[in-house]
């Protein structure tokens, strides 16, 4: 799993680069919120687990069941803590095809966000303000994985015009089963 291990590090990499704030999953908000807040939510983890990195404490891992998952648009979600208990970061792993079309679509066209590629050249891009990296399989356009951070500059107090301000739950919407186009 040399692969596994290089996107951890990429991914702690960045993260650790962040201060506090960012953009919410599931009303699980990177830097602010803990493990307390994350089992409200969501309930026990399916399973704890040891991260890959030095960089957290503690993991917990939700396998979110057929009907479950459609409902929050995700089959699996990571949880990573540091030793305070407080969430620093969130892995999310899509139901459906997300092409990057969606994820621009929601979150912002290239000018909101850089790209990137991990140690393993795997494509991400990250939108700094949002608290937002996006990891892409090998194609470069279908999504991995969508993993909230802790932003690296503070949120705007208003959202853009037309916007409801909640991209991270228009995803879904947008995408398309897979296969499909």
């Amino acid at each position: 799993m040399p692969r596994l291990d290089a996107w951890l590090l990429a991914l702690a990499a960045i993260a650790l680069a962040l201060p506090a704030e960012a953009k919410p999953w599931s009303g699980i908000e990177p830097g602010t919120s803990t493990k307390i807040d994350v089992e409200r939510h969501l309930g026990k983890p399916t399973k704890p687990f040891k991260p890959g990195t030095s960089a957290y404490a503690e993991a917990w891992s939700y396998q979110f069941e057929k009907g479950h998952a459609e409902r929050r648009g995700v089959k699996q979600a990571n949880f990573y803590f540091d030793t305070k208990g407080t969430c620093k970061r969130i892995d999310v792993f899509p139901t459906r095809t997300l092409k990057l079309k969606n994820i621009e679509g929601a979150y912002g066209d290239p000018k909101h966000y850089r790209r990137g590629l991990t140690a393993t050249f795997q494509m991400y891009i990250h939108y700094p303000e949002l608290g937002l990296a996006v990891f892409f399989q090998d194609d470069g356009d279908t999504v991995f994985s969508l993993q909230f951070l802790e932003s690296a500059v503070p949120r705007r107090k208003a959202a853009p015009a037309g916007s409801t301000g909640q991209a991270h739950d228009r995803v879904r919407f947008k995408s398309t089963p897979s296969g499909q186009q």
